[in-house]
């Protein structure tokens, strides 16, 4: 099946179909606020038009020319022709179908070093594809479609649909799934810590990829999330911070959970702590999650060079550690850490107390094993 959103990326000339079609939202909206007989079009409504099949003898031409023509020119009789156009296409066979019918949707993360069957432990699909009420399938597609992770957005389709558009989300539906009763796993924080402690779910995970390490590295600690998990599996710990604060967090926390004696805890900078860990110690794994900036880190501009600054020797550290672990931003690309050779796996990482799964992926995880 062609859908409408296939078929005008594939025509040329080539245009920036998502700058169109916020254009036409806005031109629709200003000209229902000025009087003129239009629907206000919306982000909701054209992406339910976008995911129709693409209907039989019509000319796709026609409106990927008028969504050039709203993007490109300024003439209030051209912008509203063009608008009249694109109308017309979206009044075609419109009916909605029934909110309980049954719709297949798939996802995907095209473009993203991510296993299909991540997605699958995410969103319970079954090879990307699940069976959901018509509503609920609108909701997955405004809530997901387009959710940007690991550099890439993830894709979110219905088919087999007869043709016909998905219902409407209410704006009382719009909303996501509260998780109530929702409270940080660790005793013991501070400020930073509530916005930045790793999830409970998600540090098991990192744990999990360190089986077979007799030690492990972590030279951001923190208030210990991570460095309690892995000593809960086997490993030593070596866990280390700059600020002395953090650190005595860290200590109450992993007393709390039993697991003081297997961490060793030191008031050090990264690079003296890596350097020592290697001398000292023999079959290490090194876990990473050095500071985002915050709670207004900016999701634009996240680099390797802004993310490691703290690092900045990355590809010579993580070739003498035998696992590495890297807790990502989940809008982080991903396949930047390609320059750095060797084998990675990567894996979302998944809050598992969060009801929604918008809210679930909080991070992404970089794995690297050794080669061979």
């Amino acid at each position: 099946m062609t859908t409408i959103r296939d078929a005008l990326a594939a025509t040329r000339p080539h245009v920036s179909l998502k700058r169109a079609w916020r254009a036409a939202i806005q031109f629709s909206r200003k000209q229902h606020r000025e009087g003129i007989s239009r629907t206000a079009l919306s982000r909701s409504s054209v992406e339910r038009f976008l995911q129709r099949p693409l209907p039989p003898n019509e000319d796709i031409e026609q409106l990927k020319t008028a969504l050039r023509d709203v993007l490109n020119h300024s003439d209030p009789g051209a912008l509203t022709h063009a608008l009249d156009v694109i109308e017309s296409w979206m009044a075609l066979d419109n009916e909605p179908l029934d909110p309980h019918c049954p719709v297949t949707l798939t996802v995907s993360l095209a473009g993203a070093p991510i296993a299909n069957s991540e997605i699958d432990r995410w969103l319970g699909t079954s090879q990307g594809e699940i069976e959901l009420s018509a509503l609920e399938a609108a909701r997955w597609v405004h809530h997901l479609h387009q959710r940007p992770i690991a550099g890439s957005e993830l894709t979110v389709r219905a088919h087999e649909t007869g043709g016909r558009a998905l219902p409407g989300v209410a704006r009382a539906d719009r909303g996501r799934i509260l998780t109530t009763g929702h409270e940080n796993w660790l005793p013991h924080l501070d400020e930073v810590g509530r916005f930045s402690a790793t999830p409970r779910s998600i540090s098991e995970t990192h744990a999990d990829a360190f089986m077979g390490c007799q030690t492990v590295l972590d030279p951001f600690c923190g208030a210990g999330a991570d460095a309690i998990a892995v000593a809960s599996v086997g490993p030593m710990v070596l866990a280390s911070d700059i600020s002395a604060t953090r650190l005595e967090l860290a200590r109450a926390n992993a007393a709390h959970f039993g697991v003081r004696e297997r961490i060793c805890f030191r008031h050090c900078d990264a690079d003296t702590a890596i350097a020592d860990a290697l001398l000292e110690h023999h079959n290490v794994g090194l876990f990473l999650d050095p500071p985002w900036g915050g709670p207004d880190w900016n999701r634009t501009e996240m680099s390797p060079a802004t993310l490691f600054r703290l690092v900045p020797n990355l590809q010579r550290v993580v070739d003498r550690f035998s696992v590495v672990v890297i807790k990502l931003p989940r809008t982080f690309p991903i396949q930047a850490l390609g320059s750095f050779g060797g084998r990675w796996e990567f894996k979302l990482g998944i809050d598992s107390k969060m009801e929604d799964p918008v809210e679930q992926v909080k991070t992404t995880i970089a794995v690297r094993r050794p080669v061979g």
